[in-house]
């Protein structure tokens, strides 16, 4: 899991420039509990409008920020 963590530097060409916090909070969700003991993640996924949004975005996720991206730099070269 640290692995995939270090590794995920950007999306959809997009840098994300994680710092160490923002790395060890990602991995704190996916690996934590809570008092209860129930997993962060788990329980998140557990609420069907998260888990349907999630699923949404494992899907189409990386073809949005795509997209978003290519509107605003056509967007950026208009004005220029």
């Amino acid at each position: 899991m640290e692995d995939q963590i270090n590794a995920f530097t950007e999306f959809g060409g997009y840098d994300l420039n994680l710092d160490q916090q923002d790395m060890q909070d990602l991995y704190d969700f996916i690996t934590g509990t809570d008092a209860a003991g129930n997993n962060y993640f788990a329980k998140a996924l557990s609420d069907p409008k998260i888990l349907v949004q999630t699923a949404w975005f494992a899907l189409n996720g990386k073809q949005m920020i795509d997209d978003i991206t290519d509107y605003f730099q056509k967007e950026i070269t208009q004005v220029r």
